[in-house]
Parts: C-alpha cells; sequence; structure tokens
C-alpha cells in the first residue's frame, strides 16, 4: 500500500515539483497585515468553541466606564464589539500591527498606547473596570496593580495544544509553552489572590483545504515553528499536500479556553495556597500533603 502510494505520489510530484514550490513561495509571501486572517476564509476553517466570546465580554460591558484591551493587534476584534464602556483604551508591542492599529482606533475615538514591555500594562494603578485579552500574554501582578476593586479581567488562550500535530508532521519540536492550559492558569490567578468567576476548555479540529493556506497560516504565527521555511520542510509539505489531495483536506488540533476572573480587596494571598487549591477542586476531602 505504501509502495503504490508513494509511486503515485512521486510521479505526480516529479512533473510539477517546480510548480509546487512556485506556488508555496506565492502564498508564503502574500500580505498578511494586523491580525486580519481575511486571507485563509473558505480554505481554512476552525471548530467554534462552545461558547461566545463576544456575547461573554459584553455580557459584562453595562456600569463599565473604563476598558483596556490587550495586545490589541490591528484592533480589529476590539472595533467588532458592541456597546463598550465610554473609555476604552488598547495596548500593542508588535512595531508593524501599531500604525495599522492606530488608525483604526482612532476613528472609533479610543485610545493606543504601544508597548516597549510587552507584559507591561503603562497605566496608573487601579485604573480599569474591566481588561480584556484575546490571545495574547499577560502577567497576573500587573492585572492585579492596574485593575479596580472589583474590577474583571477576561481572557481567551490558545492553549498548549494548539497545532501540536503541526509539529509532529513537520518533525519539528513542540513549542515552548505545551503546558500552557486552562488547570495552570486558574491555579495561577488562585495564588495570587483573584477569584475566578468563570472559565471553560475546548479542544477541536482546525482544517486546512490546500496547502498554500497551511503555509500561509505557519508564515503568520512564527513562534508555532520557529524554522518555519519552505526550503527547510518542503518534502514534509509535499507530503501534506499529498493527503489534501486524496482526502479534500488536513485536520489539525485547535485548542482554546477562556478565563473570567476578579480582583478582591481582601481575596487568599499565595501563603494560602492550601486553601485555594481545596477550594477549586471542590471541597476539603482531598488529601494535600
Amino acid at each position: 500500500m505504501v509502495d503504490k502510494m508513494n509511486k503515485k505520489w512521486y510521479k505526480k510530484t516529479e512533473e510539477n515539483m517546480d510548480n509546487l514550490y512556485e506556488y508555496l513561495t506565492k502564498e508564503y509571501n502574500a500580505h498578511f497585515s494586523g491580525w486580519d486572517f481575511s486571507y485563509l476564509k473558505g480554505r481554512m476553517i476552525e471548530d467554534e468553541p462552545h461558547w461566545n466570546y463576544k456575547g461573554i465580554l459584553e455580557k459584562h460591558f453595562p456600569r463599565k466606564k473604563t476598558l483596556l484591551d490587550m495586545h490589541t493587534g490591528g484592533g480589529e476584534f476590539l472595533c467588532s464589539l458592541s456597546n463598550l464602556p465610554k473609555n476604552v483604551y488598547a495596548t500593542e508591542g508588535y512595531e508593524p500591527n501599531i500604525p495599522i492599529a492606530k488608525d483604526r482606533l482612532n476613528e472609533k475615538g479610543f485610545h493606543l498606547k504601544p508597548l516597549k514591555n510587552i507584559n507591561e500594562i503603562p497605566f496608573e494603578s487601579d485604573y480599569f473596570d474591566i481588561i480584556i485579552n484575546r490571545h495574547g500574554s499577560f502577567d497576573i501582578k500587573e492585572l492585579k496593580r492596574t485593575l479596580k476593586k472589583d474590577g474583571v479581567f477576561i481572557t481567551q488562550q490558545v492553549g498548549g495544544l494548539n497545532g501540536v500535530d503541526m509539529n509532529t508532521a513537520l518533525e519539528t519540536k513542540t513549542m515552548d509553552y505545551i503546558e500552557w492550559c486552562l488547570i495552570q492558569n486558574i491555579i495561577s490567578f488562585k495564588k495570587e489572590g483573584m477569584e475566578v468567576i468563570d472559565f471553560d476548555d475546548f479542544v477541536g479540529k482546525m482544517k486546512f483545504k490546500d496547502i498554500g493556506a497551511f503555509v500561509f497560516y505557519l508564515k503568520c504565527i512564527p513562534w508555532q515553528i520557529k524554522d518555519f521555511s519552505i526550503e527547510k520542510y518542503f518534502e514534509r509539505l509535499k507530503i501534506i499536500d499529498y493527503i489534501i489531495q486524496e482526502k479534500g483536506y488536513i485536520e489539525f488540533i485547535m485548542h482554546r479556553f477562556y478565563v473570567i476572573v476578579k480582583k478582591c480587596k481582601n481575596a487568599p494571598t499565595s501563603h494560602n495556597k492550601r486553601y485555594t487549591l481545596r477550594r477549586l477542586l471542590g471541597g476539603s476531602g482531598f488529601p494535600f500533603a
């Protein structure tokens, strides 16, 4: 079976290898700006988590006066939200995104602050009623410092399992943050004395319908495969293209989770770790050491 597949495949690619390489190079070099993946519409399809992140955010906007969107990208997602608080701020640290975000947010009357330190929140203490973060990094101590009492932080994150099989498919090492998960985040927030209000976790699939979409996607997220290039991984890309030609698509793991936490004035601190873990796991009977 393998020999039959190899004969069929290599006969095909020997005739078209130059065309395939040229096509992948064109896809790799296609324009990408902000955080706009519209180029992949219909070519890459992601399962939808069983929550509506926009709806979760907008449910928390009433009676809030000051909001921060961390790592806004090009501002696309922030500008898609409705019923925002009166005062809206955003941060962005990726240099190419800053002029794009600035132009887009200025039209809405929102304020952008470029970042020098990626985890810094360059605002005064006790400043925000709500901070939101979609797929960006954060420092819990900075969140605590800049949130008002009873202020809320809402984040949706890309979990560490996301695309891990892309790495194995291309025979390269997995990402440094593969352990990034819901449980790790809940424990970290509890340890820092923040109240966990809500959370959920989702593992699904992302589907690529052509090899060009797969190459473009990897170009846009360089942290997935840090040394990615068409030349280095061309032999593996040919096999992935073969799978797509035979099945009509190829699937990889998609991992998302979200957490909502609140800053509390008298929340347990890190020395109460045993208490917070026991509460997290739902009772006092768990045999902690």
